[in-house]
């Protein structure tokens, strides 16, 4: 028997292969969780100059490098020796931030967040997918940009029911051709909800004294406090609209009681004005701010002149009826357009929700309902009917206050399975853009103005991992994933 026998030289090279992929896995892994870091916290990862070997003994106080690579050094003075040792060795062209980095700036970023619900989880949700860069903002270019990317997502757009747009007042035009583009192409069973964010405030100056003679304007007071007025109002409607499991029929019910609300407002105008017109010179001599609202300009007394044809004529009356009014008119019409519009729709719903009341105009209400969605359906209209009475029974067991998203649950797809499909429609239906808004928000801190050559690719990544952090990104799969491409590193 021989003694300190050596292992065959097969065994020997696959154990030194076994080590060297386990070595380079630990070499990348303090690499890839400071950049799953950088993503949940939402920070810009590029600097100044961020290019080249990585010096791990440089101060902070030195040229800014980015977060990225501060994070980094911050973890071999931290105590990384792997990671210490992995950067002093590597070669000469080793790189950490390979991505696009032609100046983007001043590209509008178009954001894609999809509603729907999650089998799996039992759950509706709302997520931000990818920003994608617009080019071309027309109504066929943005709407063709949109089908491109939805199909490079393995996104089927026979699925789609609803969709939702939000966008300053100078695409609203735009955004308009793209739900007609969009329509042309996909089934035409769609609810559209449209928002319109309409400049309300008079502009500013960037110089701080031109600011602060038009914060001392009576116009500029008047309005915000106008505004302050009617968005008091419109609070519990905002908030409701921020969350996610909200549905069409909530929404419209709370929007319908807003609007009654600002009707009010409007019919009550002239006593309602001098009130608030009251307050509002009260306010300013509590603070001192000496705006004079009894004095007209000279082109404001014109323009009062043309709007009211009587003598006993005021300020007040000028400002009521060039801010106040104005403001409620095109409030109204806002939420009216958004979701009063859309009553056809609740109505023809609403017979498969708890509280329903048989009328004279029910079988139109069902026939409309099936009409729409008999793609979704594909049964007779006799069988589809004679379940929804059946559902209507089942109905009044359910609580009339429960939302659509709890009678969905307690739906049974194998008794009911049309009304089923219809309920899932409904908690789909594009209700509020706030996911989307959410996602302009990331947007703002991983690209700013002076790190704005930040490539596409790398911004989606972080902005996903910045957005669902609640998704726990397990390291081991994202290098097996790397691992799938040829490398200079072996990683299995």
């Amino acid at each position: 028997m021989y003694k300190n026998q050596k292992k065959p030289i097969d065994v020997q090279l696959n154990d030194y292969l076994k080590s060297e992929i386990q070595n380079n896995r630990d070499k990348i892994k303090p690499i890839i969780d400071t950049l799953i870091l950088c993503g949940h916290q939402g920070l810009a990862t590029r600097g100044h100059h961020d290019s080249g070997l990585i010096d791990v003994g440089k101060e902070l106080n030195d040229e800014n490098d980015g977060n990225f690579l501060a994070l980094l050094r911050y973890r071999v003075a931290g105590g990384d020796l792997m990671l210490k040792k992995h950067l002093l060795e590597a070669p000469n062209n080793a790189t950490y931030l390979s991505d696009e980095t032609a100046d983007v700036s001043g590209i509008e970023q178009f954001s894609i967040c999809v509603r729907y619900y999650d089998e799996d989880l039992k759950k509706l949700r709302e997520d931000f997918l990818v920003f994608i860069p617009v080019t071309d903002a027309t109504g066929k270019g943005l709407a063709t940009k949109i089908l491109e990317t939805l199909s490079c997502l393995s996104l089927e757009t026979k699925y789609l029911r609803g969709q939702g747009y939000d966008g300053a007042a100078s695409m609203s035009g735009s955004f308009s051709g793209v739900k007609a583009h969009i329509l042309e192409k996909t089934p035409k069973r769609q609810h559209v909800l449209e928002k319109t964010i309409d400049k309300v405030l008079p502009s500013t100056n960037k110089k701080p004294k031109r600011l602060m003679i038009i914060i001392e304007q009576p116009e500029f007071i008047i309005t915000t406090h106008i505004i302050g007025k009617v968005f008091s109002v419109c609070m519990p409607l905002s908030r409701q609209l921020q969350t996610e499991n909200i549905d069409l029929l909530t929404a419209l019910k709370v929007a319908g009681d807003v609007q009654k609300i600002l009707q009010r407002f409007r019919e009550n105008v002239v006593n309602d004005f001098h009130i608030e017109f009251l307050k509002i010179e009260q306010w300013c001599q509590d603070l001192n701010i000496g705006t004079d609202f009894k004095k007209l300009t000279r082109t404001q007394k014109k323009l009062l002149d043309e709007l009211v044809t009587s003598t006993n004529k005021t300020a007040e009356d000028f400002y009521r009826l060039k801010i106040y009014v104005p403001f409620l008119d095109n409030f109204l019409s806002q939420l009216h357009d958004r979701f009063i519009k859309h009553h056809k729709l609740l109505q023809s719903f609403s017979c498969i929700l708890p509280g329903y009341k048989t009328h004279s105009g029910t079988d139109q209400d069902i026939k409309y309902l099936i009409d729409t969605y008999k793609e979704d359906l594909n049964n007779s209209s006799l069988v589809i009917t004679g379940e929804l009475y059946l559902w209507q029974e089942k109905c009044n067991e359910i609580h009339v206050s429960k939302s659509a998203l709890v009678v969905f649950s307690e739906c049974d797809i194998m008794i009911f399975p049309h009304i089923h499909k219809l309920l899932k429609i409904l908690i789909t239906l594009p209700v509020t853009t706030a996911t989307g808004e959410r996602s302009f928000s990331t947007l703002k801190r991983l690209k700013t103005d002076i790190r704005n050559s930040i490539g596409q690719a790398r911004l989606n990544g972080l902005a996903l991992m910045n957005i669902h952090r609640d998704i726990k990104i397990n390291t081991d799969e994202v290098i097996n994933e790397m691992s799938t491409k040829s490398r200079r590193l072996n990683f299995r």
